[in-house]
């Protein structure tokens, strides 16, 4: 295996473990979306863009997509200034408890 390889799974790996980390706070995040606080989804927003970027740049397209089909939720919400609801919050859990489940799965 490449020196560039081998380096590129270390950096994953590391990836892999940050993520799952930070997504938990993610979930604590969403889960107060129905208060209505736009800061709040915006935070939630700009984490799963980030993840979604990151994601692509170590070839995880999977989580890459997950992560930007609820990245475009949040956007949907932001851009109709619509205070999620219980059903888009529940939404919202399911795709970051994919994305958390497939992190786990590497």
């Amino acid at each position: 295996m490449s020196d560039y390889k081998t380096r590129l799974l270390e950096r994953r790996k590391s990836f892999v473990i940050r993520w799952t980390q930070r997504l938990h706070g993610t979930t604590a995040s969403v889960a107060t979306l129905t208060e209505g606080d736009p800061a709040q989804l915006k935070s939630v927003t700009k984490d799963f863009h980030q993840l979604a970027g990151a994601a692509g740049m170590y070839e995880l397209t999977d989580v890459c997509d997950k992560a930007i089909a609820a990245e475009d939720l949040c956007a949907a919400l932001i851009k109709t200034q619509t205070v999620p609801s219980p059903a888009d919050v529940e939404l919202l859990r399911a795709k970051l408890s994919a994305i958390i489940d497939l992190l786990r799965a590497l």
